[in-house]
């Protein structure tokens, strides 16, 4: 279709704006995943509307590609070449005034990306006719300050396809963040050398095919055991000239595994469920429609001319005999034809960020042993996975000495920073020279705003949590109080210690039993370790236990010697008998009583 010209003030699409762009050459829009959006477009010098067209924010719709039937940019910026009497057009998806609104601060706690779309909609500084929407449902929190409502979707620490991750998808008044835009395996071709407008790169890094599963589980003594299950081999494993690629894989308690059996059990779906593709290479194309016309094979790659933005497609690989799947992550598409003109796809698994999160998932198994907290990694996962790009600078270029991944080319512009040298990682988000405010230096120190979860394996663990003196410590599987130095309280699996120092006063649990002689009619122990509970004291002399909620009353106990301190004691039986008080001797006021004779009078 030829574009249409509108004001800067249109916003009514279906009318016939200011008029049609007959003159238009050319008009190109490139779209990519999650990214930019553009249209270049060129016209002869002396076209029709060449006035507007050389003005800001007048706006033009033309068709963007084969799902829509149009969209709307607007213009940023024009060239004109005297030399060959053409104006090139420069201009930006409508969705990009998103940026002019402004955002003080966007906190909420465990929304929807939905909700968390209309949180969005409500800080702007003032309304927008572009609506915000998602289908995704899981949940996620964030907390931004002094921004826009674009950073906020995308493009900075916290933000949405951060959290959420998902596909974005533009319409002249609505910006969506998809769970699933693009549509999958529309079409298959077969890899081969030497095709005009295809190139393909294949590379193997990373390759598995057998893999030989672990776990570090807990045994019934509460230690950490590792245990060993049976090898598993890819459906591929043959396919690559009789290599073998393999590699010991730990799983984790989370996913199921508690011994050998339950092990080879989630062990044997590594490569159809937990690690999919792993097992192929991966795969980076870039594909010329335009060339592809001069190709005797051009009527196999037809179906190319109308494929969308992430959508996923399969090229068969005849050498190894593998299907491998790419999902489409740029596209340009030629509005006047109505067709692609050229598209870039890569791995579906394996796309940068993508092997980070799993990178990272995999060295934090490494750090916390058995329970490498899924929940944490999910977390991580989504604010490394979303990015839209990224940069790596080693610095000094004479002689590095470290290394940069940073959001922006140049390293004195980037504000998101990760920093690796011989002296630890760190990571900012003031700038390339810090602050740190997380880092793991080399000689062991670790900073963080928050460990979100996780397991600390360490035979002492220890934190003030307050500033009286008072210390919390983990030590040995014994949750321990001191103050100021001195031992007070030990939580064991048998109840509470209580100690004065380095001397132990008693304790209240399931531990031990201070009644050995006190037996049923059968003779059987009446308390027996572990299964009553007890409040016991060390020494009857300098340890009383004493039971009371009023001053002066209540029940004392010291050894051999039980002080009950009341004015009146009730012996009540049960279900309305009587009671009875069964003892060898019974003084009152001083003076025994003797059954059957008088006393204590």
């Amino acid at each position: 279709m030829k574009p249409i010209l509108y004001s800067p003030t249109d916003t009514d699409f279906e009318a016939g704006g200011i008029g049609v762009l007959v003159d238009c050459k050319k008009c190109l829009v490139t779209e990519e995943g999650n990214g930019a959006y553009t249209a270049e477009l060129a016209f002869p010098i002396n076209a029709k509307y060449s006035e507007q067209l050389e003005d800001h924010n007048y706006q033009i719709k033309c068709k963007p590609n084969a799902e829509d039937n149009y969209h709307i940019f607007y213009i940023y910026n024009h060239y004109k070449d005297m030399a060959t009497g053409v104006l090139y057009v420069y201009a930006k998806s409508r969705t990009m005034k998103l940026g002019n609104r402004a955002v003080k601060k966007l906190t909420f706690e465990r929304a929807t990306c939905e909700e968390a779309m209309g949180h969005l909609e409500k800080a702007m500084d003032q309304q927008s006719d572009i609506r915000l929407f998602s289908n995704i449902t899981r949940v996620g929190s964030t907390s931004i300050e002094v921004t826009n409502p674009l950073q906020c979707i995308k493009g900075i620490d916290g933000s949405f396809n951060q959290i959420y991750g998902g596909e974005m998808k533009h319409e002249p008044f609505k910006l969506s963040l998809l769970s699933r835009r693009g549509k999958d395996h529309v079409t298959t071709f077969r890899y081969r050398k030497n095709l005009s407008g295809l190139k393909v790169d294949i590379n193997f890094d990373g390759l598995l095919t057998r893999v030989f599963p672990y776990a570090d589980v807990q045994n019934n003594e509460g230690q950490t055991e590792r245990i060993y299950g049976n090898k598993v081999d890819s459906p591929y494993i043959n396919h690559y000239d009789g290599e073998i690629y393999s590699e010991y894989v730990q799983f984790t308690e989370e996913q199921g595994v508690t011994n050998q059996t339950s092990l080879n059990n989630v062990a044997k779906k590594y490569f159809s469920s937990l690690n999919p593709n792993c097992d192929k290479p991966k795969v980076s194309i870039e594909l010329n429609i335009r060339k592809m016309e001069d190709s005797a094979l051009a009527k196999r790659f037809k179906s190319f001319r109308t494929i969308g933005l992430f959508d996923t497609f399969d090229v068969f690989h005849e050498r190894y005999n593998i299907k491998i799947t790419a999902q489409v992550t740029k596209i340009v598409y030629d509005s006047l034809a109505e067709r692609v003109e050229s598209l870039e796809a890569g791995d579906t698994k394996y796309t940068f960020f993508e092997k980070q999160k799993q990178e990272i998932a995999e060295t934090l198994k490494g750090y916390t042993g058995k329970q490498y907290a899924s929940n944490f990694i999910d977390v991580v996962t989504n604010i490394i996975s979303g990015n839209d790009g990224g940069h790596v600078i080693w610095w000094p270029k004479n002689r590095p000495t470290d290394l940069f991944f940073c959001d922006n080319a140049k390293l004195e512009k980037a504000k998101l920073v990760l920093r690796i040298n011989k002296s630890g990682i760190g990571f900012s988000s003031k700038g390339w020279q810090g602050p740190f405010s997380t880092a793991w230096t080399l000689d062991g120190k670790f900073n963080a705003n928050f460990i979100k979860t996780g397991i600390i394996d360490a035979n002492v663990f220890q934190n003030s949590f307050n500033k009286t003196g008072d210390v919390l410590r983990l030590v040995n599987g014994l949750l321990e109080i001191r103050n100021n130095s001195k031992k007070i309280m030990q939580l064991t699996k048998k109840g509470m210690e209580f100690w004065n120092g380095a001397n132990h006063v008693g304790s209240m649990g399931t531990k031990g039993n201070p009644f050995p002689d006190l037996r049923d009619e059968n003779g059987n122990p009446v308390i027996k370790d572990g299964n009553s509970l007890l409040i016991t004291g060390d020494d009857p002399k300098t340890n009383v236990i004493g039971f009371s909620n009023k001053k002066g009353t209540g029940i004392a106990i010291a050894g051999g010697q039980q002080f009950h301190l009341g004015n009146d004691f009730y012996f009540i039986g049960i279900d309305g008998q009587d009671s009875t008080i069964h003892a060898k001797k019974l003084f009152l006021n001083g003076k025994e009583v003797i059954p059957g004779q008088n006393g204590g009078k």
